[in-house]
């Protein structure tokens, strides 16, 4: 998933409670952005990649996931993100330039994108 938002948590959520093998979390916020996510109560110098995974596999212990923090998404070569065997891509609330670059890499490789947007 790019974006570790509520919307997109709330996507991988339904994802991981049913058993999904695995999950990444990409996100280009540090560990200010908790605010975004209902489920953080406490105050963490994690990044919010980390803490949605952590939540997310609270859920699920059977599910395995990793997170990646990046400086930002934009400059992002997808091919480092993508090249894991993947078989569903999330973006979740990506403004609509990173879109576009996250749906053409999507497409190279034949990769089924989810697209969620909160406002």
């Amino acid at each position: 998933m790019f974006r570790a938002t509520a919307a997109g948590t709330e996507t991988l959520k339904n994802l991981v409670l049913p058993g999904v093998g695995r999950i990444l979390i990409v996100d280009d916020c540090a560990s200010h952005g908790h605010a975004s996510n209902f489920f953080v109560t406490e105050v963490t110098n994690k990044t919010r990649a980390q803490v949605a995974l952590e939540k997310l596999q609270e859920l699920n212990p059977d599910v395995k996931g990793r997170w990646k923090h990046v400086e930002s998404l934009q400059s992002l070569e997808m091919s480092t993100v993508l090249n894991s065997p993947n078989q569903l891509i999330v973006a979740s609330d990506v403004e609509p330039p990173l879109l576009k670059k996250i749906s053409l890499a999507c497409e190279e490789l034949s990769l089924p994108l989810v697209v969620v947007q909160s406002y």
